[in-house]
């Protein structure tokens, strides 16, 4: 899966976390099940080289397969590939997963 704030790819943790694997912040275990629910049956839009977009206030990404989302009738966050949306995950990432360095937690070497 994909960092749905940067398009880096999302590291699953033996505790049920997701990391983004360039800043390292933490996705919760609520949050991570529902991505993973969503869009586990998605397919890359990207090879995966390790490049992530400019992290931008109000831009996102699909978690399933790296793709800008974009606004699509009634849904603000809409990927045109996977068919999905993260309309309702946003209150969830932005106000308990931020897109920042867990403060005061080592950064995470397990898988």
């Amino acid at each position: 899966m994909f960092c749905p704030y940067c398009s880096a790819d999302l590291q699953l943790l033996q505790d049920g976390e997701a990391r983004c694997l360039a800043m390292g912040s933490l996705l919760s275990v609520d949050v991570t099940r529902r991505l993973t629910a969503r869009f586990s049956a998605s397919r890359p839009a990207k090879p995966s080289t390790g490049d992530v977009a400019t992290v931008q206030l109000g831009k996102w990404f699909c978690p399933g397969c790296g793709a800008p989302m974009v606004p699509n009738g009634n849904s603000k966050l809409f990927c045109g590939s996977c068919k999905q949306i993260l309309d309702d995950l946003v209150y969830s990432l932005t106000e308990f997963n931020p897109h920042l360095p867990f403060p005061g937690r080592p950064a995470r070497r397990d898988a």
